[in-house]
C-alpha cells in the first residue's frame, strides 16, 4: 500500500447502498473533494484543509449537541482526528505564515503545536455536572465520559454516605 493510498484510499465506515451509491449532503460532498484534492494537488494541499476546517466549524454549530463527531463517522473518508487537524488549521490560520507557499500540512501543524501546546479537541472535556445531564437524558457518552461520571457518583455517595453515618450518630444521641 502506498503512502498516497493509506492517506486517501477508502475508510472503514463509507456507506453505500445496495446499488452502489453514496447519499450525501453538499457539505459532504465538498468535504469529500476537497479532502481528494489535497492528494492530488499537495501544493493546495494546506488551502483545501482549511476550506475543509472552515465547513467542518460550521457544520458542527448546525449540528445538534452530539450529532457531530456521528456525522463525521458516517459520511467523511478520513477520522475524526483528520477533521480535529483541518478544524485546528483553519481556526489558527493567521498564526501561519503565507499559506499558498507551498507549506505542507505537516508543518503547518507542527508551527500550530509549537505556538500553542493543548490541541483543542472537537469536544473538550465537560464537567462531571454536564455528563450526568446528558446521561440522565438518554445521550451516549464516550470512554472517558463514563469513566468522569462514575468517579464523580462515587464521590457523591460517599459524601451522602458520611452525612447519612453523622445524622444516625446525632439520631442516637437523642435516645
Amino acid at each position: 500500500m502506498t503512502r498516497k493510498d493509506s492517506l486517501f484510499g477508502n475508510r472503514p465506515g463509507l456507506r453505500k447502498d445496495e446499488a452502489g451509491a453514496i447519499t450525501k449532503d453538499r457539505d459532504i460532498e465538498k468535504i469529500q473533494g476537497l479532502h481528494e484534492s489535497i492528494g492530488a494537488n499537495l501544493n493546495n494541499a494546506l488551502q483545501n484543509a482549511i476550506l475543509i476546517g472552515e465547513i467542518l466549524n460550521r457544520k458542527k454549530k448546525e449540528l445538534s449537541h452530539g450529532h457531530f463527531l456521528p456525522w463525521i463517522e458516517s459520511n467523511l473518508p478520513f477520522s475524526r482526528m483528520t477533521a480535529n487537524k483541518y478544524m485546528r488549521l483553519f481556526e489558527n490560520k493567521d498564526k501561519l505564515p503565507n499559506v499558498n507557499s507551498g507549506l505542507h500540512l505537516t508543518e503547518a501543524l507542527k508551527i500550530l503545536s509549537d505556538s500553542e501546546k493543548d490541541e483543542k479537541e472537537i469536544n473538550p472535556k465537560r464537567k462531571p455536572e454536564e455528563v450526568y445531564r446528558i446521561y440522565k437524558e438518554g445521550g451516549t457518552l464516550n470512554k472517558e465520559e463514563r469513566s468522569i461520571l462514575k468517579s464523580w457518583i462515587s464521590e457523591k455517595v460517599e459524601k451522602l454516605r458520611e452525612k447519612a453515618d453523622t445524622l444516625e450518630k446525632e439520631f442516637r444521641k437523642i435516645k
